[in-house]
């Protein structure tokens, strides 16, 4: 069974991207589905495959 909200290390490793490139994401990119939960940054699954899929879509 796949979690349906990932944290921010599994975005990094799904994406390729280091946790700082992630924290930049969080900070300057308004479309990036982050959520807070309590005191932790959580990504929904579905919605960080949506937020790809739009990026692919706005670069071809």
């Amino acid at each position: 069974m796949e979690k349906e909200i990932l944290t921010l290390k599994d975005c990094s490793i799904i994406l390729d991207l280091s946790m700082p490139s992630i924290y930049k994401l969080i900070k300057n990119d308004s479309s990036f589905p982050v959520i807070k939960i309590g005191d932790k940054y959580g990504v929904p699954r579905n919605k960080l495959n949506e937020w790809i899929d739009n990026k692919v879509k706005f670069k071809s």
